[in-house]
């Protein structure tokens, strides 16, 4: 075994090393899911340097526990507080913003995008934020290895830079991911509040939302709670990861955040704080094409109903030096956040079976109205046993 793997092994096997909060857990009946989620985590975080794991419940925040290390070689354990790279979870918090910013009356959701963009060639395709939003503009993704040239001024000032022909596809014709088209509205949110987006974003969501951890990933800013990035090289040898800016990405992928700050914001978003009801179900309704079928898919977020109509949202993220994972569970009001300071495997799949075993227990132990009528004990989780949460490129 190897010294590295010692480290790790040590890290898990010591469970909590920077202890958990547990909440009102014990309390509220979620100790088995925990248990649960511990012998998953012990078995299952070999693979990660480091990773943080969070669960809100209602109001509250149920779980909430680190492993491993954010800096190895230096044996720094990872908090409750580190920061990670979040990469594309950082969609539905751009949505989140689009969607305060259109309720406002600030931006219309509906227009298009060279009104706050008029710099884009004229041959742009009338595309909408909306279309931008819900992955429709025909906007090409980030090809592999591609990076978005730095350095990264503002939003704007990076579309400006951006290569020519990213419009592949007529708008509408089917859905595709683009990291690309999201950081165009991130530029198009800039253009329309006169605010740079990491003010904007504050302003609307983090703020908002208690978010004291979320921000852009500027690599020149000292940040102590910002974890170290690992790759793995050859025979899967653990590396510190390649040099890259991904806060060039803005709101397609640029975010810092951590575990707790981010079940805040889903937690915030399903009482209702962020948005109106009848806004927030602009995220969560699945977009259709101009053929009218729909695409999974509503504004920052993938929407999924199992055969019993249950609604599912949850958003991946994956990139070099990290992976992240946000599950929300509306009916039950229930949120799951699993972040890593590696671009691991299986991270998604564990967020999911977490977010499983607390639904569970919120059911047994007699929870809310809503969850009992819509949770049946003698069936399984099955969006989160059988799916996978694939990210770009996937």
């Amino acid at each position: 075994m190897t010294s590295t793997r010692r480290i790790l092994r040590l890290g898990v096997a010591s469970g909590l090393l920077a202890g958990d909060l547990l909440g009102a857990a014990d309390k509220s009946g979620m100790a088995k899911a925990i248990e649960q989620s511990r012998n998953l985590l012990d078995q299952a975080l070999q693979l990660y340097p480091g990773t943080a794991v969070a669960v809100a419940v209602g109001d509250r925040i149920v779980w909430s526990t680190a492993y491993g290390f954010s800096d190895v070689d230096r044996q720094r354990p990872v908090s409750r507080a580190t920061q990670f790279r979040i990469y594309e979870v950082a969609m539905p918090l751009t949505a989140a913003a689009m969607a305060k910013l259109a309720e406002q009356g600030r931006v219309d959701v509906d227009a298009p995008l060279r009104r706050y963009l008029p710099e884009l060639p004229e041959a742009t395709p009338a595309v909408t934020l909306r279309a931008l939003g819900g992955h429709l503009a025909g906007v090409r993704d980030l090809a592999e290895g591609e990076e978005v040239a730095a350095p990264c001024g503002a939003a704007r000032s990076t579309a400006r830079a951006l290569p020519p022909r990213l419009f592949v596809r007529p708008p509408g014709l089917g859905f595709s991911v683009s990291r690309y088209g999201y950081l165009l509205l991130s530029a198009a949110l800039e253009s329309a509040t006169g605010r740079s987006f990491p003010e904007l974003l504050n302003e609307t969501v983090s703020g908002p939302a208690g978010m004291g951890s979320t921000m852009i990933d500027d690599p020149r800013r000292f940040l102590p709670g910002r974890t170290l990035f690992y790759e793995r090289g050859w025979f899967g040898l653990l590396r510190a990861a390649r040099a890259v800016e991904p806060g060039c990405r803005w709101g397609a992928g640029g975010l810092l955040s951590t575990t707790e700050d981010l079940v805040r914001f889903g937690a915030s978003l399903l009482r209702g704080e962020l948005l109106r009801r009848e806004t927030r179900e602009l995220l969560f309704v699945p977009q259709r094409t101009r053929a009218g079928a729909q695409t999974g898919y509503g504004l920052g977020w993938h929407v999924e109903n199992d055969s019993r109509g249950r609604r599912y949202l949850w958003h991946g993220g994956r990139g070099i030096g990290g992976r992240a994972a946000i599950v929300l569970v509306p009916h039950a009001r229930l949120v799951a956040v699993m972040l890593s300071n590696i671009e691991g495997e299986r991270l998604d799949e564990h967020a999911r079976r977490i977010a499983s075993f607390f639904l569970a227990a919120e059911e047994d132990s007699g929870g809310p109205p809503d969850v009992l009528r819509a949770f049946s004990p003698s069936r399984p989780f099955p969006i989160f046993a059988d799916r996978a949460m694939p990210a770009p490129g996937e």
